[in-house]
């Protein structure tokens, strides 16, 4: 009997640790799978932008973005003649 139980608990460590390698091997393959995911999602979305026709440089610190981006393109509005509510005598 003393035989079974000290065999039963050698099986019950090995099934432990080859448990604990099982968690290590998964994790270390969700994380290669997570970076595989965003290195693709990166690359999809770098195509789509440049099908739009917009060339971004990761690499390009000099320029920075304005605080107001749309301040540029606006244009000067023109002076609208404005409606009179009084009669003219």
């Amino acid at each position: 009997m003393e035989a079974m139980d000290k065999k039963f608990l050698e099986a019950k460590e090995e099934a432990k640790e080859n448990n604990e390698v099982m968690e290590r091997k998964l994790s270390e393959a969700k994380m290669d799978m997570e970076e595989i995911i965003a290195d693709k999602v990166k690359e999809g979305i770098q195509a789509y932008v440049e099908s739009l026709g917009i060339n971004i440089d990761a690499n390009l610190k000099s320029e920075q973005v304005p605080d107001n981006p749309l301040k540029d393109c606006q244009q000067p509005s023109s002076v609208v003649p404005g409606v009179h509510t009084r009669k003219i005598n």
